[in-house]
């Protein structure tokens, strides 16, 4: 019996083992896999939270006018850059769904900001239905980092690459002021 346990120990370990979730990608592989999902997904959080702080602003009186046009017209280019960004994806099997999520999410932010920036609906409609947008974009955007998280990515490299974003982001907003 005590030689059956001990046969049984290593095969244990094992199992245990092969239950662990292993990275399917290199580094490197995942990164080239995740990139443009993440940035996507990113971008329509920062629509949203942009769009959020601007109808905030609207509605304290420090926004108002061209300034309001300036940050829709800059949601809209955005929005833009991310449907481009999906169209000329190829998603692998198992990213399909992110991105039909990520352009459900985009749906959502130009059923918000496009009447809002013709003018049908105000500041304080845009905050009475905006909470439920970025919800689920903020839900979609964790579900892609874990994604590329399970497939390899690291953490470091996410944060690196939202760095770069950002980075680029904050220049190309200093350079239009």
């Amino acid at each position: 019996m005590k030689k059956l346990s001990l046969l049984m120990l290593p095969l244990l370990v094992l199992l245990l083992l092969g239950c662990q979730p292993v990275p399917k990608l290199t580094p490197e592989e995942a990164q080239a896999k995740w990139q443009a999902p993440i940035v996507a997904a990113a971008f329509n959080v920062a629509i949203c939270e942009g769009t959020t702080e601007t109808a905030q602003k609207v509605q304290s009186g420090e926004l108002e006018g061209f300034a309001v046009l300036g940050e829709l017209m800059g949601a809209g280019i955005m929005i833009q850059v991310v449907e481009e960004s999906l169209a000329e994806a190829e998603p692998a099997a198992d990213q399909a769904d992110l991105v039909t999520r990520m352009q459900s999410d985009i749906d959502a932010l130009k059923g918000v900001i496009g009447p809002w920036l013709n003018q049908e609906t105000t500041s304080a409609d845009v905050l009475a239905t905006i909470g439920d947008v970025c919800a689920d974009t903020n839900k979609t955007f964790e579900q892609v980092v874990e994604a590329a998280s399970d497939d390899g990515m690291t953490q470091e490299a996410m944060g690196t690459m939202l760095d770069e974003v950002a980075t680029t982001m904050d220049a190309a907003q200093e350079g239009s002021e």
